[in-house]
């Protein structure tokens, strides 16, 4: 299968990063109960509860929309779908129920140290390149806009067979839109029958990127993992306690979802 990496699968290949530079803003992600209409003023009574400091509350957190910086994993050039991030946007995956994708520039890096996860900082473009429609354990699906990625170079899609301990690479973004590989060693593999996350554990061993983020670093959701020329994994989470490891879910897992 080929994929963009940046493009979801066709026959086991894929545009990485493309021209989003595996770099993505995921901006108005909404929830709400679905047995709701939405744009309807609905009137209700509720009780009021006082606090031990005295001030009225009813208890009741509001928020209509999830905005954050991750990384384009793969995109389909049959199709233009695409997959993001490595893990659900919110851990109630049935709440998510649409949003947007845009591009974003990378301005500035909090560096991660033990215990304290870093974080990519970016500027968010205006103009929306992509629909999301799916939101589940292994990440972001929808379908993506841009013409220009059609020109860009696929890469093979392996299956969770095709990875092995050793040496391997990330590719994500550090400094505005530009895409880079860093080097990373594959320590531990589980042998995973069914679709789950953690399949593969990663040490950075790449000193500029130590350097750059002091390990993974929020943002790096998502960013493709690449051994033998193929897309294997993406990054889906962070030791916090030892931010130079991290963990990446299975490709077949994200593809197949």
């Amino acid at each position: 299968v080929k994929y963009m990496i940046g493009k979801q699968r066709i026959t086991k290949i894929a545009k990485v990063g493309c021209s989003l530079r595996n770099s993505l803003a995921i901006k108005e992600l909404t929830s709400h109960n679905r047995n709701i209409p939405i744009n309807k003023i609905i009137n209700t009574k509720v009780k009021v509860i006082t606090s031990d400091k005295g001030k009225n509350s009813i208890g009741l957190y509001v928020k209509d929309k999830i905005v954050g910086v991750g990384t384009l994993t793969f995109i389909d050039p049959n199709n233009n779908t695409f997959g993001a991030l490595g893990h659900s946007v919110s851990g109630k995956v049935d709440d998510i129920y649409g949003g947007e994708i845009y591009l974003s520039s990378i301005e500035g890096i909090r560096k991660s140290i033990p215990g304290i996860p870093g974080e990519k900082r970016a500027v968010i473009s205006e103009s929306v390149i992509g629909k999301v429609d799916k939101n589940n354990k292994y990440g972001i699906y929808g379908k993506i806009d841009i013409n220009e990625l059609n020109t860009r170079k696929l890469i093979e899609v392996g299956n969770v067979s095709d990875v092995k301990l050793g040496n391997a690479s990330i590719v994500t973004v550090t400094n505005k839109n530009i895409k880079e590989y860093y080097d990373i060693e594959i320590v531990e593999l589980k042998n995973q029958v069914c679709a789950d996350l953690k399949g593969i554990k990663f040490k950075i061993v790449d000193d500029e990127l130590l350097e750059k983020t002091g390990g993974i670093i929020q943002g790096m959701s998502g960013s493709p993992i690449i051994q033998d020329g193929k897309l294997i994994g993406a990054v889906s989470h962070v030791i916090v306690d030892n931010p130079e490891y991290g963990y990446g879910v299975y490709i077949d897992w994200m593809i197949n979802r």
